[in-house]
């Protein structure tokens, strides 16, 4: 959903047709599915914060696929 003009609200990010970065707004929910600990600990650095202290990896067969 967009918030016109300004404002974008429930977006989602795909990398390679699988979802990468997702959030509900109303629900405060931002999800990322870092594919490894190097990009973990980057977005870490650049001041990400993580619920989970370190990293921990999603089965690809778990994460949403969108064929484009």
């Amino acid at each position: 959903m967009w918030l016109n003009p300004n404002f974008p609200e429930d977006i989602a990010f795909f990398r390679n047709g699988y979802c990468w970065l997702y959030s509900v707004a109303h629900e405060e929910i931002c999800d990322i599915y870092c594919e490894n600990e190097e990009e973990y600990e980057y977005l870490k650095l650049i001041g990400i914060e993580f619920v989970d202290d370190e990293f921990v990896p999603t089965p690809k067969a778990e994460l949403y696929y969108e064929e484009y």
